[in-house]
């Protein structure tokens, strides 16, 4: 039997940001830090990984964290490779399946998630179930982890030198005021709640939101292209 969709899809970014076709979710996920995390350590030697990498830290963290084999095993070496990545795919996207959604991931274009025939689900069911998940996979120490390091911050920038980066990226394009403070544009970009803020209905829905007045197409492209790799987009 055709397996049929509900007409909802929900796709991440490699930023972090969610955007969907009837609403936009938007949740700002910093980039990995060590901040708040100790240098935790495991019964062994931890990861090989070398001192000088720029998340030799997050390497650590992660694979003390780790309680999947997998994971753990794909950690331990101190790379992750494109072929063990796609591995781990495979295994979250089978565990999405095993709870009625359509999960698809690949390295250039983030996540999308399709939602299955039960057309009842609440964005928040949807949002549970891939929680599950995460939690069941270890997907937290390890999807993030690679796409940093192969993407979106090679260079393990803090979070709010990254998103600086986006501002100067969103200016360099023609997507918001050249004058902008690059501390204003924190406060309504990634400060908690700042996506109800009045700056940030301003500056950033009408690249979002396809129902807002002044929405363009091209220019939300080119904003989630800001937004997902900021230092190497260039006008």
């Amino acid at each position: 039997m055709e397996r049929e969709y509900a007409m909802f899809s929900l796709s991440r970014r490699r930023g972090g940001h969610y955007r969907s076709g009837f609403m936009v979710l938007c949740i700002i996920l910093m980039p990995l830090c060590a901040c708040g995390f100790s240098d935790a350590s495991s019964s062994d030697d931890g990861p090989a990984v070398d001192p000088s990498h720029p998340y030799a830290l997050e390497f650590r963290n992660s694979y003390a964290r780790a309680t999947n084999p997998l994971v753990k095993g794909m950690l331990r070496d101190g790379e992750i490779s494109e072929a063990e990545i796609n591995e781990f795919a495979d295994v979250f996207a089978q565990c999405m399946s095993d709870k009625g959604l359509d999960w698809s991931w690949s390295n250039g274009e983030g996540e999308t998630i399709l939602l299955g025939k039960d057309s009842n689900i609440t964005t928040e069911q949807m949002l549970e179930r891939e929680q599950q998940c995460y939690d069941e996979t270890d997907y937290m120490n390890i999807m993030p982890l690679y796409t940093s390091i192969n993407g979106s911050n090679p260079n393990n920038l803090s979070s709010d030198d990254f998103n600086k980066q986006v501002l100067q990226c969103l200016k360099d394009n023609g997507l918001i005021d050249r004058d902008l403070d690059p501390d204003y544009f924190l406060s309504f970009y990634s400060a908690p709640g700042g996506f109800n803020s009045s700056e940030y209905k301003r500056y950033i829905t009408p690249l979002q939101d396809e129902h807002d007045p002044g929405y363009d197409a091209a220019k939300s492209e080119r904003f989630w292209q800001c937004v997902d790799d900021p230092m190497s987009i260039r006008k």
